[in-house]
This record gives C-alpha cells, sequence and structure tokens, in this order.
C-alpha cells in the first residue's frame, strides 16, 4: 500500500508540469516541483530498513566498516565512487541508513534530469517507471541502479554525438558499477537507421527464438566449445529464474511493430531513433533469455528507454483509433503489474516496506 501511494502522490503533480516550461532558462515553480518530486523518492527510498534483497549487505558493510574490504567469495573491492559514499558517511559519522539516502539522490537526480531531457510526457515517463518494475528494481540493484541512471542521462551526449562526453558518462558510471561498460557500444549501434522491414524481420526471429528456447539451443551449441567457455553450457540454465514476465516480452514487441509501421514516426528525429533502437536491443534479448535473471540485469542499461520510448507510443497510437485501443489495454496491464509489484511482490523481490522507525520501534 505505501507505494500505491507514493504512486499516486509522484506521478499526480506530474500533469502540471509541462516539459516545455521546465526547460526555460528562468527560474520557475516548476523547478520546485520537480525539486520536491525528486526528494519524496529520496527520502522513500534512503529511509527504508530492510527492504530489497541486498540491503542488509550494504547496510552490514557501513555498520562494520568493511568498504575497503575485498568482498567475501569474489575477492574484488567495491567500484571507488561507491566505496566514496561509505566514506563520507563514516568520516561525518552519520548512520548507516544514510548511504541510501546519498544513493537514491543520485538515482533520482540523473533519472530526472534525463527524462527533463528527453521526456514528452512527464506522467506517462513516471507512470512507466513504476508500473514497469524499473523503480522496484533500483531497491535490489542498489549499486548497479546508480550505474543505470547515470547511463541513462548520459544517453544525451549520444543524441549530441559527443563521444568523448559519452565516455566520460560511462566512466563515472563505472565507477559505481563495471557492468555500465555494456552501455558503451549504443553510441555507435543505436544511431543507426533501420529500414521497417529489417524490424519486422527481428521481430519474427525473436519471436521464433523465443518459441524455440533459444537459450537451451545457445547452452546446446556452448557445450561443444572445447575449454573453459563450454562450462557457460552449465552455468546458464540453472540461473535464478525470476525475470521479465512473458506476457511483459510480447507487449514489448508490440510497442515496437506499432511504431515501426507508424507513418508519422519520423526516423530523421535522432533522439527519438535513438530510444527506439535502444528499446528494440533490450526488448530482443528479454524475450530470448527473459528468465536468466544476470542477463535481465544489463538490459536495464537499454529497457530504460522505455521511459521516453512509452510517452511516443501513446502520441504515435493516437493518431489511429485501433491502436489507440491497444495502448489503453496495454497500460491496463501495466495497471495490473503495478498493483502486482505494491501488493503482492514475492518477498525474495521485494520486501514488506519498511522504515527507519520501524525498526527503532
Amino acid at each position: 500500500m505505501p507505494y500505491l501511494f507514493l504512486f499516486v502522490f509522484t506521478v499526480s503533480p506530474l500533469y502540471f508540469i509541462r516539459p516545455q516550461n521546465v526547460l526555460l532558462k528562468k527560474f520557475e515553480i516548476h523547478y520546485v516541483s520537480i525539486f520536491l518530486i525528486v526528494l519524496i523518492l529520496t527520502l522513500f527510498y534512503g529511509l527504508r530498513y530492510n527492504v530489497g534483497i541486498d540491503y542488509m549487505s550494504y547496510y552490514n558493510i557501513a555498520e562494520l566498516k568493511k568498504y575497503n574490504v575485498p568482498l567475501k567469495g569474489s575477492g574484488e573491492l567495491f567500484e571507488p565512487a561507491f566505496r566514496l559514499i561509505y566514506k563520507i558517511v563514516d568520516f561525518f559519522c552519520l548512520p548507516s541508513n544514510t548511504l541510501f539516502l546519498f544513493g537514491g539522490f543520485i538515482i533520482y537526480a540523473f533519472l530526472f534530469m534525463g527524462v527533463v531531457k528527453f521526456s514528452h510526457s512527464y506522467v506517462l515517463t513516471f507512470f512507466i517507471f513504476f508500473s514497469s518494475g524499473l523503480y522496484f528494481f533500483s531497491f535490489n540493484e542498489f549499486r548497479q541502479f546508480i550505474a543505470v541512471s547515470i547511463i541513462f542521462f548520459g544517453y544525451r551526449y549520444c543524441v549530441q554525438r559527443k563521444l568523448f562526453k559519452w565516455s566520460l558518462a560511462v566512466a563515472v558510471a563505472c565507477l559505481y558499477h563495471k557492468s555500465a561498460l555494456i552501455a558503451f557500444p549504443m553510441y555507435f549501434l543505436c544511431t543507426v537507421c533501420l529500414r521497417k522491414n529489417i524490424v519486422n524481420i527481428l521481430i519474427v526471429i525473436t519471436l521464433v527464438l523465443k518459441k524455440i528456447g533459444a537459450l537451451e539451443l545457445l547452452c546446446f551449441v556452448i557445450s561443444y566449445i572445447p575449454g573453459y567457455f563450454g562450462n557457460y553450457a552449465q552455468v546458464l540454465p540453472y540461473m535464478v529464474s525470476k525475470g521479465t514476465s512473458g506476457t511483459m516480452g510480447y507487449i514489448y514487441l508490440v510497442i515496437i511493430l506499432i511504431i515501426n509501421n507508424s507513418k508519422y514516426f519520423l526516423r530523421e528525429n535522432l533522439k527519438d531513433l535513438f530510444f527506439f533502437n535502444l528499446f528494440i536491443f533490450s526488448a530482443i534479448f528479454i524475450n530470448i533469455f527473459g528468465n536468466v535473471y544476470m542477463v535481465i540485469r544489463l538490459m536495464e542499461y537499454f529497457s530504460i528507454s522505455l521511459l521516453i520510448v512509452f510517452p511516443n507510443f501513446y502520441f504515435l497510437s493516437k493518431k489511429n483509433k485501433y491502436t489507440y485501443i491497444l495502448f489503453l489495454m496495454i497500460c491496463t496491464v501495466f495497471c495490473a503489474n503495478l498493483i502486482k509489484y505494491a501488493l503482492f511482490s514475492p518477498k525474495e523481490n521485494l520486501l514488506e516496506y519498511h522504515t527507519i522507525f520501524t525498526k527503532w520501534n
């Protein structure tokens, strides 16, 4: 229930914040509204207690001051910028929970700066942020989601074709989570204008691979590769199965199909084309490897493009009554998904919401 209240109090005010007004250089009340929403999200995220899979791990490391010790089992240290958050908390003798306040502010500040830059509708963007599960993933993937939000902000440099600044954004994200490096090639791949027929063929191929069980087929092929890499064939099928549902995967393909074949989709608009291509990458991998948790986590760098693609999908669907009806049906599915996450999320995904005040009681 707290998540539903947060959703209402966050998304509703966004209706009154218009993108064209926020982009004005002079200070306006809209900036105050945005700051308050970021603050609310940060407080909700940072004041939690024992919520999220990795919460206690990060919390105990802060309590024991072991952030400069190699992680048990991996022998690796946390990335430098993430250790810096620990050091700041330690230096000022702040409570260990403050770690999540700092991290939450970084996540939502960068996220909102990216939304302000690219989104055609803040309401739809944050509706999809909650209902697609991205918001809830941020509770379970603390370090990585900081990197995801920085990469999302940095996509502006891909659109502006500024390779140095994009490289810098990826480097900063890697200082929080090394997996951010996977986003670097998107600078070159996502500005290619694919023809409609090519995209349609990719959708068909994805559906075929999904139906025949491409993961098992991949493992079969890898098993015949000699040496170390053949071991992956034994690992992949047994990885934790808690990725995207089949329904959401199909919905992503439907969204791609409608946008791709809309005569109103302007492929010369580099911003829309870039995020559309990014979303195609994520949808293909999510559909084929939807039951492999690590693949789903990596795809968050790409699937966050849904925050920009979904408002586009809405405006394009309004041009045709049949696609608009389909849009409303898809919105209904996302609403159901939100309710599932907010009220019925399994404990291994997202624990019942508690605050630090609950702990003290």
